[in-house]
């Protein structure tokens, strides 16, 4: 682990415990966020050390409490995987819902959620959901996130055909569309780094500027 990993990981444990420690809350305001601070807070610790490496010890040493406290809000680190990448996906739907009940065409309302999509790639709960995948969790775990991933296919090449139909897209094959999008950039996952050179504004700006311009239909050459 670099200096730059251990100063973020040593802020992530101080604020964990700050808003951990929040006791002027009612009981189920606090409970509430206790549960988002432990989920930030593994998803977190997943991406820099693996789920597998990761122990509830250790998220219990992050949160400054004892591993038996953890218990009150999760039932096991399945439990935790599966919510964490359960929010990533509900962020993404919501982005794809907020798209598609726009009025603008397919490419706005395509650019407009792979904006939104890159900068879920590029913070801890997408790159928990990317880095770690479903595989770890248990067999109806993954089943439930899998209905949730499939929607999110669906609907993105509703958007693509919509702007076929439009002409703000070129012809092309939706369902490969799909595959190029989410296969890209996701990829953006298993590489940024928070607080290096590149800003996620950056990453936005040169895959949209790929994928749009690539989608765009083609000017036809006056004769």
């Amino acid at each position: 682990m670099n200096a730059q990993e251990k100063k973020s990981q040593a802020k992530t444990r101080r604020n964990a415990t700050l808003r951990w420690g929040q006791e002027s809350l009612g009981q189920e305001e606090q409970h509430r966020l206790r549960r988002a601070v432990l989920f930030e807070t593994a998803a977190r610790a997943f991406n820099e050390t693996g789920y597998y490496n990761t122990t509830l010890e250790e998220l219990a040493k992050r949160l400054n409490v004892t591993k038996p406290a953890l218990y009150y809000y999760v039932k096991d680190k399945d439990d935790i995987l599966f919510e964490c990448n359960r929010m990533a996906l509900q962020h993404m739907q919501a982005a794809l819902e907020e798209a598609e009940n726009g009025t603008e065409s397919g490419m706005q309302k395509l650019g407009d959620f792979l904006t939104r999509y890159t900068e879920l790639m590029t913070n801890d709960f997408g790159a928990c959901l990317i880095r770690t995948g479903l595989q770890p969790l248990r067999p109806e775990s993954r089943a439930k996130l899998r209905v949730l991933a499939n929607r999110l296919d669906k609907a993105l090449r509703g958007i693509v055909a919509q702007g076929v139909e439009d002409g703000s897209i070129r012809v092309c094959d939706p369902k490969m569309v799909s595959y190029a999008i989410f296969g890209g950039f996701n990829g953006i996952a298993t590489w940024f780094q928070p607080g290096g050179e590149m800003q996620p504004a950056d990453v936005t700006a040169h895959f949209l500027d790929l994928f749009v311009h690539g989608l765009q239909p083609s000017k036809r050459r006056p004769r």
